[in-house]
């Protein structure tokens, strides 16, 4: 677990199906797999948290996208506030045969846990060997 400017990664009950690694502002997922013309969805591979006082304003980024995309549909994370039970946002790793769009200016609350669930679809190509890896970064802006 790494933390930055009141923040932490945190590995989720599915990290290790996911294969969850973290390394600073980076959570990386290297097992996503799934059934060939199917989704699989990983409830839980990774959290993310705001251990400081304030609330914490950042930029997701899809830093990569590598592994069998050939045979990806989609990968779409859905973002819940645990605290609430809210839903936060939907973000599209990939689509459309390409890497999707980085999130600006998204904002957690004090004392905030956010799960990421993440729901990978494959063509009817694919097999049950393939699998994908995404690089997840966080920017916080500079403080002036």
């Amino acid at each position: 677990m790494s933390g930055f400017r009141g923040w932490r990664w945190i590995i989720g009950d599915d990290g290790s199906s996911a294969g969850t690694q973290i390394n600073g502002v980076t959570a990386t997922l290297t097992s996503l797999k799934g059934p060939p013309n199917g989704t699989r969805i990983y409830a839980d591979p990774v959290r993310l948290k705001n251990t400081g006082a304030n609330n914490v304003t950042f930029d997701l980024l899809i830093d990569t996208v590598s592994g069998n995309t050939e045979y990806l549909n989609s990968i779409i994370v859905r973002i819940y506030n645990t605290n609430s039970s809210a839903w936060v946002q939907n973000v599209t790793i990939w689509g459309n045969g390409g890497k999707g769009s980085d999130v600006p200016n998204l904002s957690i609350s004090s004392g905030h846990v956010w799960r990421f669930q993440w729901e990978i679809t494959w063509n009817a190509d694919a097999t049950t060997s393939h699998s994908g890896t995404v690089n997840l970064k966080i920017k916080v802006p500079a403080v002036a």
